[in-house]
């Protein structure tokens, strides 16, 4: 062993003599240095900016996301907008404030983050809406326009402004503010090269949006920083025309005639419309300065690679004595790591092939049998896999692939059929580079592989809608009940949040719970109504569980159409009068309830009337209750007949009736009672099969609602006294009160 150490030392002490005799030599030049510090430079420009496009493509994301789902907030309400927003919140810290609007001054929905200057940021984006309202032919496109900016030294400020139109004309814009500080604090304010140099961003339109001078930042470097040194001017143009660069330009000085060298590098951001400009900065002779003075350091650096690889040259010898040894404890410590895998080493020059107890075992071979040969391994490979595994395995000896990896089925010796995982790996080659040993494992995989089986029998067999998505909504795995029961294949569908299919009345509800789905929130048992593809709707109850570590959502959904048809049978039960199909008295107060809330809050008309079939005791006494009967159904088929859909009528009992109009006035409440009365004088009611009663004529009392209504009780007692002059002036006759 000495006859090799020592040739091997007396080189390395002449190498460290001959480097220490050169180390107080530099022959690089200056424009070396600079050359070799701008390729630093542009390599540190280039980290920054995909630090910060990844950064600002989540903060994209979550403004397209809330901008995709406006037009529901201006068609259904805004409500379940603001559930989205907090959500994008919660995983965007970035997102100040967003604003819907439906028109360049009316205000639909505004959502504010939980910071100080999300007020601003509202007020900033209501601005930019209405700036940008007037560009029709660019906002029918529904693209995101180009982001409007707000810089000052304390704040950078961006908008991402959608439009959305319906293809003729401009329907809504929505507005997400969004800061811009923290990741420029973060990535453009540090960055430098070996601690030196200055980090600038740069606007497309030439705004600095960072300087280290916090005096410039918000400014334009062409109108108000270097309007009079048109040679800055032009090296700025280049930097905004080419997407990235590096070089050495001279900067003259502003208050002497020399010029100034400055190393600059740059690359672009593309954001919302604009390229924003990652800029590294630094002057000529600081990069002289600092290359010289880490000249005798690289040296040093030198002198200890080269004695690194001396001392590996050593480590080979000493290794090849060793050899047989390793190749005993690789054996040994891939045995003990696989556990229950099998081992096979296959040493492929001599063609032998060492195989391990276990291996044997999973084969089903006495465990002290002596095998050698590689076509033991290749014959228990399954015919029907063979040409697949042989390909993989040829692949990875080519060296098309770092590992070997197949799962297969394999012919066990009693020929029972497994199914197996190979791995292994070629961990040593030839001096010509050719594989020279290849070590693997063999792995029984087959109770998992059946339990994958029963498992997918089970998914593809299952009368419940089974899915797993991405985050994004993307149906990576669907079960067949979904076209069998929807007509939807999972190339058409997209889950979650799948507004598209979603019944506009339970939007709201799916929303919110969406929004409690990205925050990692489980929805359980939500019931909503899924649009079929044929056009239905149809009553689902979705269980979903979200899992944000691996950007999946696992998707549950039952069909409880029937028992939504039993409930809505019991519902009308106890909701209609028996006798004429309407509302019952506690359904028509309720109703009547909500429809004054619904007045008050929004400012909006309301009337009443209460209506009275006249002489009704007459008609049951001459005719019987069978032809009082007919005349209530007859004069309740009369009035709804001439009611609007949004205007609600039930019978408070007996002969009389009650009806509440939303959206209507004084005026047009009595033209309403007018023609009622009109249509119940005209009109004729069989009651014993044969001839048609007398006439039939009804009272009607009528009132609005007014802001010192105190109660639905004294809204209808205005309505009833109303009534009761129509009694005592006549009957057949519409009275009144305020």
């Amino acid at each position: 062993m000495k006859k090799h150490f020592f040739p091997v030392i007396m080189g390395l002490v002449s190498l460290i003599a001959f480097v220490a005799a050169m180390a107080g030599f530099d022959f690089t030049t200056a424009s070396e240095y600079a050359a070799q510090f701008s390729r630093q430079q542009a390599l540190q420009v280039r980290v920054a900016t995909n630090a910060i496009e990844d950064q600002l493509d989540m903060i994209s994301a979550s403004g397209a996301s809330l901008a995709g789902h406006a037009r529901f907030a201006i068609d259904y309400g805004a409500t379940y907008q603001a559930k989205l927003l907090s959500a994008h919140i919660t995983r965007q810290p970035n997102i100040l404030a967003y604003v819907l609007m439906d028109t360049p001054h009316s205000l639909k929905s505004v959502e504010l983050a939980s910071v100080p200057l999300s007020m601003e940021a509202a007020a900033y984006a209501q601005e930019w809406i209405t700036q940008n309202w007037s560009n029709a032919p660019e906002q029918l496109a529904g693209n995101l326009l180009k982001a409007p900016l707000h810089i000052t030294p304390e704040h950078q400020l961006a908008g991402l402004l959608y439009p959305f139109s319906d293809g003729k004309k401009l329907l809504g814009m929505s507005a997400t503010v969004v800061s811009l500080t923290r990741i420029i604090k973060r990535y453009v304010a540090d960055l430098h090269v070996d601690n030196i140099g200055q980090g600038y961003l740069l606007a497309d339109d030439g705004t600095l949006l960072f300087d280290p001078d916090s005096n410039n930042i918000g400014k334009n470097i062409f109108t108000h920083i270097y309007e009079n040194a048109p040679e800055r001017m032009h090296v700025f143009r280049e930097v905004l025309a080419a997407r990235s660069g590096s070089g050495i330009f001279d900067f003259p000085d502003t208050e002497n005639s020399k010029a100034q060298q400055m190393l600059l590098a740059w690359d672009t951001v593309d954001f919302a419309g604009r390229r924003l400009k990652v800029c590294l900065a630094v002057s000529g002779d600081t990069v002289n300065e600092v290359m010289q003075r880490q000249a005798r350091w690289r040296i040093a650096a030198g002198v200890l690679f080269l004695v690194g690889l001396v001392l590996a040259s050593t480590l080979i010898i000493y290794r090849s004595g060793l050899a047989k040894v390793r190749e005993n404890e690789e054996r040994l410590q891939m045995a003990l790591t696989g556990n229950q895998d099998g081992l096979w080493d296959w040493n492929i020059p001599d063609g032998r092939v060492y195989y391990s107890p276990r291996w044997k075992e999973i084969m089903g071979l006495e465990t002290d049998q002596q095998l050698s040969s590689p076509e033991e391994w290749s014959s228990r490979i399954h015919r029907a896999d063979k040409e697949e595994v042989t390909a993989h395995l040829q692949e990875h000896l080519r060296g098309g692939v770092p590992y070997f990896q197949t799962e297969h089925r394999a012919v066990r010796a009693d020929g029972a059929v497994i199914w197996v995982l190979e791995r292994g790996a070629v961990i040593s080659h030839d001096r010509e580079g050719k594989p020279a040993r290849l070590v693997g494992t063999t792995t029984d995989v087959t109770a998992r592989r059946q339990a994958m089986m029963e498992r997918d029998m089970l998914f593809r067999n299952s009368i419940d809608l089974l899915a797993i998505t991405d985050v994004e909504g993307n149906i990576l795995e669907a079960n067949p009940a979904w076209e069998n029961m929807l007509g939807w294949t999972a190339e058409e569908l997209r889950l979650p949040p799948c507004f598209d299919y979603v019944h506009p009345d339970d939007v709201p509800k799916a929303a919110e719970n969406f929004a409690l789905l990205m925050k990692g929130i489980p929805v359980r048992a939500h019931e909503g109504r899924f649009l079929k593809k044929e056009g239905s709707w149809i009553w689902l109850s979705w269980n979903v569980l979200p899992d944000m570590q691996h950007r999946r959502i696992y998707v549950t959904a039952r069909d409880i159409s029937r028992q939504k048809a039993h409930e809505r049978r019991l519902h009308e039960q106890a909701s209609t009068d028996e006798l004429t199909g309407i509302f019952n008295r506690r359904r028509v107060l309720d109703i009547g309830k909500a429809e004054m809330a619904r007045s008050r809050r929004f400012g909006r008309p309301l009337a009443c009337l209460m209506i009275d079939i006249d002489h009704f005791k007459q008609i049951n006494d001459t005719y019987g209750h069978v032809a009082g009967d007919a005349v209530l159904r007859g004069v309740t088929a009369t009035l709804s007949a001439g009611l609007r859909q949004s205007d609600t009528l039930g019978r408070l009992g007996g002969e009389e009736f009650i009806v509440f109009m939303p959206e209507t006035d004084a005026e047009g409440a009595m033209h309403t009672a007018e023609r009622l009365r009109q249509a119940v004088e005209q009109s004729s009611v069989l009651m014993d099969g044969e001839g048609a009663s007398p006439g039939i004529t009804v009272s009607l009392g009528v009132t609005v609602l007014a802001p010192e209504t105190a109660s639905l009780d004294a809204f209808i007692a205005a309505a009833d006294a109303a009534l009761y002059r129509a009694k005592e002036n006549g009957r057949n006759r519409v009275e009144f009160q305020k």
